[in-house]
């Protein structure tokens, strides 16, 4: 049964219509004219036809964005502009694998790794500046966090 629908719908959307259009007479398939009235749909704004439009030109590899016509519309000066700011903020083309870390049984550690001593020359011992205490949460008897006040948003602001 399969076979026979198909061939009923192509059979279908293949028949010839003449239609008028800029006050000329024009042979279209039904097919085509389907397509054309989906982008004067499309054309207009209709969410519905932008769904399908962007369905139908990534199934058949259709790119929708005219570069040629944008570039000529923009001219050297102002095209150089839009390729240099593309350039800067892309994103890399390929992914890059994350760093995969072992750590090696305590049998295979380096034991005579030498660290500088702080009074050697060019050892500096970083000093980290002491973290701000986060006032603490207060939950109430379901386990949430109480509203905050005023003074507790100004403390965690600091």
């Amino acid at each position: 049964m399969e076979p026979e629908i198909k061939k009923i719908f192509v059979g279908a959307m293949n028949v010839t219509v003449h239609v008028t259009k800029a006050d000329k007479k024009v042979i279209l398939t039904r097919l085509a004219m389907g397509f054309e009235q989906l982008a004067i749909q499309w054309a207009k704004g209709d969410r519905h036809a932008r769904r399908d439009v962007f369905t139908y030109a990534a199934m058949l590899g259709v790119d929708l964005q005219p570069k040629a016509v944008i570039a000529e519309a923009l001219g050297i000066d102002n095209q150089t502009i839009v390729d240099a700011f593309l350039r800067k903020h892309a994103l890399p083309s390929t992914p890059t694998a994350p760093e995969i870390r072992v750590k090696a049984p305590p049998d295979l550690v380096d034991d005579d790794v030498v660290t500088p001593k702080p009074e050697e020359p060019g050892a500096k011992s970083p000093k980290a500046a002491p973290l701000p205490k986060k006032p603490q949460l207060e939950l109430d008897q379901y386990g949430n966090p109480k509203p905050r006040d005023t003074a507790f948003i100004q403390a965690e602001r600091e």
